[in-house]
């Protein structure tokens, strides 16, 4: 796959992972995302460094295509950040998976901003990557 894609085997998916992910989660906060986010093992059969899946609260956004039209948002302001995230993961010897929430009120957040804050989330999560002890 190219180095700007996002398929399907990228998402986090499993019931069992996402559950694992709220149980035993560290959290990043930078305002409009929340990333939820855990080390897992290394013989853990991931192809990827990082499986992340999306969410944009109902409590926030009624209506359907106001959700979905963040989502997209958010889905393409990680897949433009992905590489330079992937590259410091794999030199880290990491692997995650994780969870970004949108966590604001209204989705009139220009989508420069968004890359903006987002980049500032990945700083955060290498940051504390960095401090933490590796499993």
């Amino acid at each position: 796959m190219g180095e700007y894609s996002f398929g399907r085997k990228e998402h986090l998916k499993s019931r069992k992972d996402i559950a694992r992910l709220f149980k035993e989660r560290q959290s990043i906060g930078v305002y409009p995302f929340r990333l939820f986010w855990l080390e897992v093992d290394e013989e853990a059969s991931q192809e990827f460094p990082l499986l992340i899946a999306f969410s944009v609260p109902k409590k926030n956004f009624r209506k359907a295509w106001a959700r979905n039209a963040v989502r997209r948002r958010i889905h393409e302001v990680y897949r433009l950040a992905k590489p330079r995230l992937y590259q410091s993961l794999q030199s880290k010897n990491k692997r995650l998976i994780g969870m970004l929430l949108y966590v604001a009120k209204d989705n009139k957040q220009s989508f420069n901003h968004l890359q903006y804050k987002f980049e500032r989330v990945c700083d955060r999560l290498l940051q504390e990557l960095s401090s933490s002890p590796s499993k």
